[in-house]
């Protein structure tokens, strides 16, 4: 599905940023806890190990690979943010 900046789909908002080198239409999320960003956007040498853990709203448990840092920016603002890396698929191979 193809969004356009700050579109609200089905309820949610998401915004153009770019997240390291690539550009992302993000979910965003005011009441998350963490960060997450799926393991096929980062470099599996990047990630660090983390004792964190995520589950989904309805309980079910997301696999949490690590946590990496990524440059994120939208328009003028830049950060480095430590994310939560996590498998979108279970059982798939998600590194590059």
């Amino acid at each position: 599905m193809s969004k356009k900046k700050g579109q609200s789909v089905a309820g949610a908002t998401y915004i153009r940023a770019k997240v390291g080198k690539r550009v992302c239409d993000c979910l965003l999320e005011t009441g998350s806890d963490v960060t997450v960003i799926p393991a096929s956007l980062v470099r599996k040498e990047n990630v660090k190990d983390t004792l964190q853990t995520l589950s989904a709203a309805n309980g079910t448990k997301i696999a949490v690979i690590g946590e990496v840092s990524v440059p994120f920016s939208i328009g003028n603002f830049k950060k480095k943010i430590v994310w939560l890396s996590f498998r979108a698929c279970c059982g798939s191979n998600a590194w590059h």
